[in-house]
């Protein structure tokens, strides 16, 4: 996280970073699968809104308990929660 992001909102908000909470979700797409070879970050996998006919992306979010965002990430559609 940027120091300066930190700092300000540590000031403006009280927000804290002692502990932080990590989540998962996947988000699909309803469109044509991508082609062979594709390199992109739109796959097949574990689809926890029961859409295995369709690609999807994995996003991780870390938060503090406030709800103040400090870190994303978003995967493959076919990577493993442990993976991440």
């Amino acid at each position: 996280m940027n120091i300066y992001l930190k700092e300000k909102w540590g000031k403006l908000f009280g927000a804290k970073y002692d502990v932080l909470l990590y989540d998962l979700t996947s988000t699909y797409f309803e469109s044509e699968p991508p082609p062979a070879g594709f390199l992109g970050k739109k796959r097949f996998g574990y689809s926890r809104d029961k859409r295995s006919d369709c690609v999807q992306v994995v996003v991780a979010l870390v938060l503090t308990p406030e709800g103040f965002p400090v870190a994303y990430e978003v995967y493959p559609g076919n990577t493993r929660d442990s993976a991440t």
